[in-house]
């Protein structure tokens, strides 16, 4: 396998993000929220490109790709995430239900071009998802995220007790 950060690492992190995630939830409008969220994920999509073992030149050209998508769409006073949902995420979400389990059967993700645009879209679908969350409402919001928390919790220690092998051991 490769790196595992320990138990502690794991949650000083998700205590010091909600921490940070709450205030600022509450404080920040729903675009500033949202900026703030595509700074983030142009972060992961950086972490996830150097994953796909890309040189510099193509995961900052992924990341200045992904800004340019989404920095215009966030300042347009004008623009809906609504737009986006039949056009854009509703694939996205195709991608993750049918790629997703093809690629753990197969124990490797796309890399190369076709991992980088899957990066790449399924990032910029993460921001049209957090925004039509935001937009729903902050309960909603807090309910996603701790729905996530809950189920990554439960699974990590259903893999502890129960699991014979890893589901992805690259990444675990």
């Amino acid at each position: 396998g490769g790196h595992r950060p320990n138990k502690r690492v794991r949650i000083l992190t998700a205590a010091v993000l909600l921490r940070l995630l709450i205030p600022l939830s509450v404080w920040l409008s729903v675009s500033g929220f949202v900026v703030l969220c595509v700074g983030v994920l142009a972060l992961c999509l950086w972490e996830w490109t150097g994953l796909l073992r890309l040189a510099i030149g193509p995961r900052a050209a992924a990341v200045a790709f992904f800004l340019a998508l989404t920095v215009p769409l966030v300042r347009d006073p004008f623009f809906s995430p609504w737009v986006l949902m039949d056009w854009f995420l509703l694939p996205i979400c195709l991608a993750w239900l049918i790629l997703l389990p093809m690629a753990l059967r197969r124990r490797r993700t796309p890399v190369g071009w076709p991992g980088l645009a899957l990066a790449v879209g399924l990032t910029f679908g993460c921001v049209a998802a957090v925004w039509l969350a935001r937009q729903e409402g902050l309960a909603f919001l807090l309910s996603i995220a701790l729905l996530v928390w809950v189920a990554d919790t439960g699974a990590y220690f259903c893999g502890r007790a129960f699991g014979q092998r890893r589901l992805a051991p690259i990444i675990s």
